[in-house]
């Protein structure tokens, strides 16, 4: 699972995640296609057991968002880079039809202010 917080928002102690879909159980070209990152609704992770802690290839599949109780997360076995976190965050509101134009546009507009202030 990639859990989606790094702490419980709300009154329950869960986490926000989403599962993970092996590689293995795809076929041939749709692994090709997981890996080109033409499937909307996956993010690839490749295999790199030292980085995410998972001997196989992976993805998000960002359609299979759960809630995951504390207690029942032993360890965290890997973190997704920068990148990823922000390539995920787009398929999730991709796939969940968020419109994120105003929240980017205001923060442009924030850094640019911020720019000119600092100038």
């Amino acid at each position: 699972m990639v859990l989606l917080q790094s702490r419980p928002m709300g009154s329950l102690p869960e986490y926000a995640a989403l599962k993970l879909t092996r590689l293995t159980t795809l076929t041939d070209a749709e692994r090709d296609q997981v890996r080109s990152g033409a499937v909307r609704d996956l993010l690839y992770l490749e295999e790199d057991p030292a980085r995410y802690g998972l001997p196989t290839e992976n993805a998000v599949d960002v359609n299979s968002l759960v809630r995951v109780h504390r207690d029942a997360i032993l360890s965290v076995a890997g973190r997704l880079d920068p990148h990823q976190v922000t390539a995920l965050g787009h398929k999730l509101a991709a796939a969940l039809d968020i419109d994120l134009r105003g929240p980017i546009r205001e923060g442009v507009m924030a850094h640019l202010e911020a720019l000119r202030r600092d100038d």
